[in-house]
């Protein structure tokens, strides 16, 4: 069993929710598996956002955030299964998460994306409204500056995405380029 898995079972027996042991074994398969007739990949692959990732993000914080451990870890599983696994894929979303979670540009830019958004929308609205209601100049002027309050969010909605996606690629590169910037990648994460 893959020590990942193992950490996984560990975490959801604490809160009660057990994994068994054909479970345990479907998420040591590859991403690329795709059987029906296999009920515990399906029930693997169904319970994988709700309950999997929250808990193994719990693991990780509680452990210290250790990306170069996780990222060891799963350069060992994946490099033993030959390609991907569901556990292995669950682990990066993690360190992905982690990344864009601590990022403060990146939460920014996606703060400022949703607001200036709505924000334009509703210039947009009031222009209209403006515009139907007989103020056809100061509701065209309004609605532009609504059109160019949206067109910004989209551009800082594209500037987190492109941060998100280069985030994202820097927390699941190789832990030898990792440890070349000085961190360790050890194979074990810490006793709990």
């Amino acid at each position: 069993m893959s020590r990942l898995a193992s950490i996984l079972a560990q975490e959801l027996a604490a809160q009660r929710i057990f994994l068994s042991h054909e479970e345990e074994q479907a998420l040591s398969r590859p991403v690329s598996y795709d059987q029906e007739e296999d009920l515990a990949w399906g029930r693997v692959r169904h319970r994988l956002k709700t309950y999997f990732l929250p808990e193994l993000r719990n693991r990780f914080i509680r452990d210290g955030r250790p990306e170069a451990a996780w990222r060891s870890l799963i350069v060992s599983e994946e490099a033993l299964a030959g390609e991907p696994t569901i556990i292995t894929q669950a682990a990066r979303q993690v360190l992905e998460w982690s990344a864009t979670s601590s990022d403060r540009p990146h939460m920014m830019s996606g703060f400022l994306a949703r607001a200036l958004g709505a924000l334009g929308m509703l210039f947009l609205a009031l222009g209209a409204y403006a515009w139907v209601n007989g103020a056809q100049t100061p509701g065209a002027i309004v609605a532009i500056g609504g059109a160019l309050f949206f067109l910004a969010g989209r551009a800082a909605g594209t500037f987190a995405r492109r941060r998100a996606s280069a985030l994202g690629a820097h927390a699941n590169s190789h832990p030898a380029a990792q440890s070349e910037a000085g961190t360790s990648a050890t194979p074990e994460t810490p006793p709990r």
